[in-house]
């Protein structure tokens, strides 16, 4: 109990699991110094020595990733950055094998991030029981909104993925919502500041991503990975300005690039 009770203080937590850090790392070491062995070595041996190999290396993996928990970095505590900045996080949703295996990736993700509201529209006539009963689990604040896409709108089975967007009017409805909840004062968020962001749910997104667009003022942009059939997509920059933009189609649009790497302020903004 006492030695919990002094693991309580961050800096000693911290200062504990770098201790144990450094003895796997010494570990580690001390096992693999001289390299392979080139006379005849006992096989057991050998393959033990990997097994314990393999597990130090593995308690390395378990205690870095402890070393950036919370309760490590303190990291609970809201920063300056995110206390004056909401992020409007608008994703639109529709009906299919993966898509509450999408939206849990996505929910988990957005847990970790603070000053965020979600706002979830499904493509659908009604909000179906699935998402329904998903975000009342989920732990991140969030609004559910429903509209179903127009049959001229929608993308049939042989048409080119490009030639519709897919979402247009779920983030149309979710900006309509946004900026009459800010017309009637009811816009969730106490932030002085805010940015929306469109977060499709079958993406995924590094924690850091959403505080760097806090500081957005007028639009940010920024590569997206594994995007348009290349190994990422977006701007050509120089000297601080987009000059330009690194696509392999779609050449006609003014702006080239995916909705992922768009944010741009809020209502309140």
């Amino acid at each position: 109990y006492s030695a919990m009770y002094w693991l309580r203080s961050p800096g000693r937590l911290v200062a504990a699991l770098g201790f144990l850090l450094g003895v796997n790392l010494f570990a580690v070491y001390l096992l693999t110094r001289d390299g392979p062995s080139a006379g005849c070595e006992d096989p057991r041996k050998a393959a033990a020595q990997a097994e314990l190999i393999t597990q130090l290396q593995r308690n390395l993996s378990q205690l870095q990733l402890r070393l950036r928990s919370p309760a490590a970095t303190g990291s609970n505590v809201v920063s300056t950055k995110s206390s004056g900045t909401t992020l409007y996080v608008i994703t639109p949703t529709y009906a299919r094998w993966t898509q509450k295996a999408d939206l849990t990736r996505l929910c988990q993700t957005l847990m970790h991030v603070p000053s965020l509201h979600w706002i979830v529209v499904e493509d659908s006539e009604v909000k179906t029981r699935l998402v329904t009963r998903f975000l009342a689990r989920c732990e991140v604040a969030s609004t559910h909104l429903n509209v179903r896409t127009a049959e001229h709108l929608r993308r049939h089975e042989k048409e080119p993925v490009w030639k519709k967007s897919r979402g247009v009017e779920q983030r149309n409805l979710a900006i309509d919502w946004l900026r009459e909840s800010a017309r009637t004062g009811q816009l969730p968020g106490k932030s002085e500041r805010g940015v929306v962001y469109f977060g499709d749910d079958d993406n995924t997104y590094d924690i850091q991503l959403f505080e760097e667009m806090r500081d957005t003022r007028v639009v940010s942009v920024w590569p997206v990975g594994i995007c348009g059939g290349l190994r990422f997509e977006g701007p050509r920059c120089q000297g601080g300005r987009v000059t330009g933009w690194y696509t392999a189609w779609g050449f006609e649009r003014p702006f080239q690039i995916d909705m992922a790497g768009e944010p741009s302020p809020g209502p309140n903004s």
